[in-house]
């Protein structure tokens, strides 16, 4: 029996499936499925979902869909807060966001608010050199 056209026919639909990931309606899609479960009930899934978010939003501000990385990042920073693992990282991005949309004023308070407080970094060990991209949960 030959199975090259069944095979074909499952790798177009994985294929287009994929790319529909990247479209409006697929980001609004994985917003939901990110947003959907309470903050705290399950920590494992807290990890990822912020990290669907920040990846999300960063893949919004590198197509200069500066609104939708807004709303990424922001959910993001209200959900998990500086207890996430990508908060100073959403934080510097969402106020990269509101540069480019020519809104500084905005930006200035969340630039202010990236000074990390004396009382963290007393408490916590010495970190390492910050990466240039955002934590990302292991699938």
């Amino acid at each position: 029996m030959d199975m090259t056209k069944i095979v074909w026919a499952v790798v177009v639909v994985v294929i287009l499936g994929g790319g529909w990931l990247f479209t409006t309606g697929g980001m609004n899609k994985a917003y939901e499925q990110a947003t959907k479960n309470l903050v705290g009930n399950n920590p494992e899934q807290d990890v990822i979902d912020e990290a669907v978010l920040s990846k999300y939003g960063g893949y919004n501000l590198s197509l200069f869909r500066y609104e939708q990385a807004k709303r990424f990042y922001s959910t993001s920073i209200n959900r998990y807060g500086p207890t996430g693992k990508n908060y100073w990282w959403n934080l510097q991005q969402l106020a990269l966001c509101e540069e480019n949309m020519e809104n500084p004023q905005a930006s200035v308070p969340l630039s202010e608010q990236q000074q990390v407080p004396s009382s963290v970094t007393s408490q916590a060990p010495r970190a390492k050199a910050l990466s240039s991209e955002p934590f990302l949960a292991d699938s």
